[in-house]
């Protein structure tokens, strides 16, 4: 299942309100920087609490021209299990 901070609607939102799980049962995340493809992965818990706690309360703001696009700034996948990802784009 795939989620976009930019197709979620034209509403303001943080990431507690955009991730429907309990950010403090996330074991694993994935940054991919869009326009190099580089990527930054972890699995230390400390370092995802510091990661979600510095975002938490960031309001992401969508563009309000809603037209579809290709690529995107920044993606980060979230995982509160090996088995269930979820994805969000930064553009």
């Amino acid at each position: 299942m795939r989620y976009c901070f930019f197709g979620c609607g034209i509403e303001t939102k943080t990431l507690e309100e955009f991730y429907e799980k309990d950010l403090s049962k996330v074991c694993e995340i994935k940054i991919v920087d869009g326009n190099t493809g580089e990527e930054s992965f972890s699995t230390d818990q400390e370092k995802i609490d510091d990661f979600i706690n510095d975002i938490r309360d960031i309001e992401f703001i969508p563009d309000e021209n809603q037209e579809k696009r290709d690529g995107f700034h920044y993606s980060i996948y979230i995982s509160y299990s090996k088995m269930a990802k979820k994805r969000y784009n930064l553009d």
